[in-house]
């Protein structure tokens, strides 16, 4: 029996290959490469790391097959997105829209939540 693809595994198994370029030093080098080495100061600005997983997340296009259709571009997105940050003098072009931007609803949390609540 044919079961189909699960879109989830497919953007966890994306989301794997994104992390590993990122750690390795080799994601969009043409965006990245001239700020060097930028991993210490991903692990320094632990909420410039979210948002870049962030944009990966909201750019990255997987069809209900399991089919993606734009994983460069949603990782040359969020590599914009530490480019801009990290090296201020960049421009995104084209600039961020909203929902590119935007932080998972799991990563809000309300007051009192949490540990120590």
């Amino acid at each position: 029996m044919w079961l189909g693809v699960n879109s989830r595994l497919v953007s966890a198994v994306r989301f794997r290959y994104f992390a590993f370029y990122l750690g390795n030093g080799t994601l969009a080098p043409d965006v990245l490469g001239p700020l060097g080495d930028c991993r210490p100061a991903l692990v320094e600005f632990v909420s410039v790391s979210e948002m870049v997983f962030a944009i990966l997340g909201n750019v990255l296009d997987v069809s209900s097959d399991g089919t993606v259709a734009n994983e460069e571009d949603a990782a040359r997105r969020a590599a914009q997105y530490a480019r801009q940050y990290l090296g201020n003098e960049y421009v995104v072009e084209p600039p961020f829209e909203d929902g590119e931007v935007e932080l998972p609803l799991s990563s809000r949390r309300e007051p009192g939540c949490g540990r120590g609540a």
